[in-house]
């Protein structure tokens, strides 16, 4: 199921115009929370990841999909190579997906943090986390 999420967030990502790059985003953000429910799960927008000790939250992912209200699936939208963010996705228990919309080479960068593969980076603990590129 994983590969068909990602073809939809492809297909998503080059079908909306691309504008201004925060618009993009949003746009972006919106139809995937509603992709979501294509696959029964329901989702939320600007997932709060950890807590700093003062109580606010230290990180936020771009989208997350839930099902019985357990967070399954992470997605963050980057136009640029942005490590926090894709350190987010790292951390967060569930599946992860990076879908990343700039022009730079991604595989380089995404080389640093473990075996890159056509469409995924396999972590030392052997985790994957997976990519799309609009």
């Amino acid at each position: 199921m994983i590969e068909e999420i990602k073809r939809d967030l492809y297909l998503i990502g080059a079908n909306i115009q691309k504008q201004k790059p925060r618009s993009y985003h949003n746009d972006l953000q919106e139809e995937y929370c509603l992709l979501a429910q294509k696959y029964g799960f329901t989702s939320s927008k600007e997932f709060g990841m950890y807590k700093h000790t003062s109580g606010a939250y230290k990180g936020f992912i771009d989208v997350v999909w839930f099902q019985d209200d357990l967070p399954i699936l992470a997605i963050e939208i980057d136009s640029s190579l942005r490590k926090r963010s894709f350190e987010k996705l790292i951390q967060f228990r569930g599946r992860s997906i990076w879908v990343y919309t700039g022009f730079e080479d991604v595989y380089d960068f995404l080389g640093q943090y473990g075996e890159t593969m056509v469409g995924k980076v396999v972590l030392p603990s052997g985790r994957a986390v997976e990519i799309v590129v609009c």
